[in-house]
């Protein structure tokens, strides 16, 4: 646990990470007071409630994730090439956060403390993965499929892969998981070659 930054600072990186391997139920202020090295009070004092410091902390979690992945495929043209960026992105992404991929798999499937909407964020990630495949099927890339059914089919995938190799048992490297799930996508998704004259 690093002993620098501010106290609101301490109290967060404590509460990752306690929040992480332990739970929310399973995570008392005096533990995160402890792991923090502040008093409780200071816990009380700027965030109010265990409640709001878990609130807080998935809300930044959530806003970090997204900005590293969020613009990855912005800059290519080709949907097959933006489509790949993408996926990688956010593999590697969420790879290098096992801690909070954990966070956020207990509240997208469970009654979740943080009262913030996941599966709102979830599905909000969706949005440039539906733009990328609409553009593929627009450019006659891609074939013509539903572009919605077809991100949370590839946000599925994707999902299953992170909870059993990124937050849990570390199995799959980044790589390897996006090279998978985009060579399955991509044959679903590519016409079919036209056939010679």
């Amino acid at each position: 646990m690093s002993s620098s930054g501010s106290a609101p600072e301490r109290i967060l990186e404590a509460a990752g990470r306690l929040f992480a391997e332990r739970g929310f139920s399973e995570t008392s202020i005096q533990r995160l007071a402890d792991e923090a090295r502040v008093n409780r009070a200071l816990i009380f004092y700027y965030f109010h409630s265990k409640e709001e410091l878990y609130r807080r902390l998935v809300e930044q979690m959530c806003q970090a994730v997204d900005q590293e992945f969020a613009q990855a495929a912005l800059p290519l043209a080709d949907p097959e090439a933006r489509l790949r960026a993408w996926v990688t992105a956010l593999c590697v992404g969420m790879s290098r956060h096992p801690g909070v991929l954990r966070i956020l798999l207990r509240e997208a499937v469970g009654p979740g403390h943080a009262r913030l909407p996941v599966g709102q964020y979830l599905e909000g990630a969706e949005g440039p993965l539906r733009e990328i495949l609409s553009e593929g099927v627009a450019a006659g890339v891609f074939r013509n499929l539903d572009p919605t059914m077809t991100a949370i089919s590839l946000m599925g995938l994707v999902m299953t892969f992170i909870r059993r190799g990124f937050a849990y048992k570390q199995e799959f490297s980044a790589e390897s998981v996006a090279e998978h799930v985009l060579t399955l996508t991509l044959e679903g998704l590519r016409l079919p070659a036209s056939p010679a004259p």
